[in-house]
């Protein structure tokens, strides 16, 4: 492969391009938010940045965020530290603060709050239920409060969840309780509003819309009911729910089939006009939860950025778009990660910026190679799904970069003459846990096929959503025969293919063990329909060793004593299990014994480009906030473990933290990690062993012709590997 990308490259050299002018060095890296009033980001495209109320702690949730007519925003959030078990906000808890469009603030005072602690005291306690816990819906029109609380029971149905309703107006720091008729006759059957979860708390002209969803049979209906400030009940308004799809494929019902507010649209227009990359508006990794816009576009919004709550302001330029100098970071699809690192680094730096390039199709490769060959090309490569090493002759060293904390098993395959190449900024551990003092260790893939197949105990299905959390400790979670290929191919992928020749005895053993998984789950034949029977939770497109999400789960851990694990995120985790588990982390063997680990999302900066911006960047993706990844940490951990041992740590100090309990592993994690292979895919092997595999696993390949189909296909490949 080598020798083939220096032909292509040769021919490109005859082109010759003239290699682009080095752009300037980064500026001094401005913090997310820094202990000042407002913090104010560099202008890089049509609308200018700003943090507000950066020195104000404790804005753990926005509670209201509104505009009035004169463009003031009334602001009021809680603090989640000072919300007691059941919920209720407090006098310490609450804030509430007033804003102009040039940003400055006012704390106001909240006597009131007393009132309706009070209230939430002694309704709690009538209740009865311990439990039970308070949501809260808030609105405002012109510095008038409107508050409505709920009273929820987790137990129950979540038809009939709410215990209790109530709705408070708060006017000149005076609060007083509104009378509401809540029993409403639909026509059909009389509605017991204050019993059903109220989704919404909206203001028009002077009435209140109290929204809600009507559930029967299905989510299909949306009831409004319309009381007037006194009250009194004005109308029921009915309306058709639409179902608007998620990127992460969940559903979300809306009134509008567009499924867009004015905020929405104010947004989506911003991110037309300008790269999304640009803002820390457009992170996959930031989760906004209060949006308002005021009448000449002015956008507000409170952003969740890891575990830091922050009031963003974004204001039209007058001078429209600013024209930064821009670098390129590409990989060949693209990454929630990347392009958080780019927003991050984007919305803090004036010059240069970085736009981000994915490889739409064969084209695009082509390109790129060409480019590399001519001296030009991205400043930054993630080189995920490359051929790794024929890249690494195009890479600058990265001379400088601070690597404390990064397992140094990682740095061997791209370090070369010395020299580190390239760094992995994920990576994806293949392990296997054990449960039961004494309980073996799984020694080869034909050890744990044994084990599986001869397991007993079987999942029952019929458990409920809560009990069936204990079976996210299934010995052997899967849904197709490419899942057991995917699992185990990486631990056996170099003694396949080793040294530049196919080794026909490995693969024969690996297929022939893989199939007596795959033929014990019937996942050669498994159909929708039976998959749907068999099935409990949705299945993810990674294909990682034991994630929760997979299915179905024939065998539980109470059965094997055994955990199939990718991430003890998700699964030692004492909350889903009621007690802790002991649980020993071992790596899944390969042919030597050695258990591996995937580098992802592996960062090399181009030689003759902006060296000096590409290593700064680099080292933005090994940050600790950004490997510890997205809210509440969870992105990260769905798309592969951390690299620094320090951010491993930091999740388990995390986890503890918010589940008060320790995780129950009791052998040294850091130490496994350390000891792990790092194994990189070879692109071309893996699509010929994937394609006879699964040819094999459904009988339209014998094994023969299985080994024969993928001698003859990476032929050529190995030929140019062993040049």
């Amino acid at each position: 492969m080598k020798k083939m990308l220096a032909i292509i490259l040769m021919l490109c050299m005859l082109c010759g391009c003239v290699p682009a002018e080095p752009m300037k060095t980064p500026n001094e890296e401005i913090l997310p938010v820094a202990d000042t009033d407002t913090v104010v980001y560099p202008q890089t495209g049509a609308y200018q940045e700003t943090a507000l109320l950066a020195n104000v702690p404790g804005q753990g949730w926005p509670q209201l965020l509104s505009i009035r007519e004169d463009g003031t925003v009334d602001y009021i959030f809680s603090a989640e530290e000072n919300l007691d078990a059941g919920g209720r906000l407090s006098s310490d808890g609450l804030q509430y603060y007033t804003i102009t469009s040039t940003g400055s603030y006012a704390r106001q005072e909240t006597p009131w709050i007393e009132d309706l602690e009070e209230y939430l005291t002694r309704a709690w306690s009538d209740a009865g239920v311990p439990d039970a816990f308070w949501q809260y819906r808030f609105a405002s029109k012109d510095g008038t409060i409107w508050i409505l609380t709920q009273l929820e029971d987790p137990k129950v149905n979540a038809k009939e969840q709410m215990l209790c309703s109530a709705l408070f107006k708060v006017e000149n720091s005076v609060m007083t309780m509104i009378p509401v008729d809540w029993n409403v006759d639909t026509g059909s059957e009389v509605f017991a509003i204050d019993r059903q979860p109220i989704g919404g708390l909206q203001l028009e002209e002077d009435a209140i819309l109290l929204e809600l969803t009507w559930c029967i049979a299905a989510i299909d209906r949306y009831l409004t009911a319309v009381y007037a400030a006194n009250g009194e009940l004005v109308e029921l308004r009915e309306q058709e729910l639409y179902p608007i799809p998620q990127p992460d494929g969940s559903i979300l019902f809306s009134t509008s089939p567009y499924g867009t507010t004015e905020f929405d649209e104010a947004v989506r227009s911003m991110t037309l006009d300008d790269d999304k990359t640009l803002y820390l508006l457009g992170s996959p990794w930031v989760w906004r939860r209060a949006n308002a816009v005021t009448s000449d576009g002015i956008l507000y919004t409170w952003l969740q950025y890891f575990d830091q709550g922050i009031l963003m302001q974004y204001t039209p330029s007058p001078a429209g778009k600013i024209e930064p100098e821009v670098l390129t970071v590409w990989s060949l699809e693209e990454i929630d990660a990347i392009q958080a690192a780019i927003c991050q680094w984007n919305h803090t730096h004036a010059s240069p910026i970085f736009c981000y390039e994915t490889a739409q199709n064969d084209e695009d490769l082509t390109r790129l190679n060409l480019e590399l060959a001519n001296g030009q090309g991205p400043d930054v490569l993630i080189l995920d799904g490359l051929d790794v090493p024929a890249y690494l002759d195009f890479m600058a060293a990265l001379d400088g970069l601070d690597t404390t904390g990064v397992y140094e098993n990682l740095l061997e395959p791209f370090t070369v003459g010395g020299q580190l190449l390239a760094i992995p900024t994920r990576m994806n551990p293949w392990l296997l846990g054990r449960t039961a003092t004494g309980t073996r260790k799984v020694e080869s893939l034909s050890d744990f096929a044994d084990l599986v197949t001869t397991s007993t105990g079987v999942l029952d299905l019929s458990a409920d959503f809560g009990n069936a959390y204990r079976y996210h400790y299934a010995l052997y979670n899967v849904t197709y025969a490419e899942d057991v290929f995917d699992q185990w191919y990486p631990a056996w992928q170099d003694a396949i293919f080793e040294n530049g020749r196919f080794r026909e005895d490995a693969f024969r053993e690996f297929l022939t063990e893989t199939k007596r998984l795959v033929e014990h789950y019937s996942l050669d034949t498994l159909t929708a329909s039976g998959l749907e029977e068999r099935s409990f939770f949705t299945a993810t497109d990674d294909s990682i060793f034991g994630n929760y999400a997979k299915r179905p789960f024939p065998y539980t851990l109470a059965a094997t004593n055994y955990v199939g694990l990718h991430s003890y995120w998700w699964h030692i985790d004492p909350a889903k299990t009621q007690d802790p588990i002991p649980c020993t982390i071992d790596g899944i063997p390969g042919p030597e014994g050695t258990g591996i680990t995937v580098p992802k999302h592996i960062a090399a900066v181009r030689e003759g480009g902006n060296v000096e911006a590409g290593l700064a960047f680099v080292q933005l993706l090994l940050d600790e906030k950004l490997q510890l990844g997205g809210q509440y940490y969870d992105n990260g951990i769905a798309d592969g473990y951390p690299v620094k041992w320090t951010a491993i740590d930091r999740l388990i100090t995390k986890k503890e933290a918010y589940l008060s309990q320790s995780f129950a592993v009791e052998n040294d994690f850091n130490g496994t990690l350390e000891g792990l292979r790092a194994v990189l895919i070879a692109g071309i092997p893996y699509e010929a062993a994937l394609e006879a595999a699964l040819g094999h696993y459904t009988g339209e390949l014998t094994l023969d012709d299985a080994i024969a189909q993928v001698q003859k296909r990476t032929a050529l490949y190995l030929a140019e590997q062993s040049r």
